[in-house]
């Protein structure tokens, strides 16, 4: 065809939709500047072998019911940082 009617089937489409996801854009702004419909993004993202978990732990962590954090206050010896 010479010419596509919808959007997302254009040859390299599906590539810049990945490529995009790795560089940083969301969802919706990928769907904006490549004028294809959001859900067809997260379809394609969902689909893609490229793609790696970036914290595969977090998972785990997010399952854990019992989660305990600890704040500290951190100053230097004159007491200039982040004292108050």
């Amino acid at each position: 065809m010479l010419a596509y009617r919808y959007k997302a089937c254009r040859p390299g489409i599906k590539e810049q939709v990945v490529e995009m996801a790795l560089n940083g854009s969301g969802i919706r702004d990928t769907a904006r500047v490549l004028k294809i419909n959001k859900n067809t993004v997260i379809s394609t993202l969902q689909k893609s072998s490229s793609l790696v978990q970036v914290n595969p732990n977090f998972q785990a962590l997010n399952s854990a019911a019992n989660l305990a954090a600890r704040l500290e206050l951190a100053c230097d010896e004159h007491g200039i940082g982040l004292c108050v």
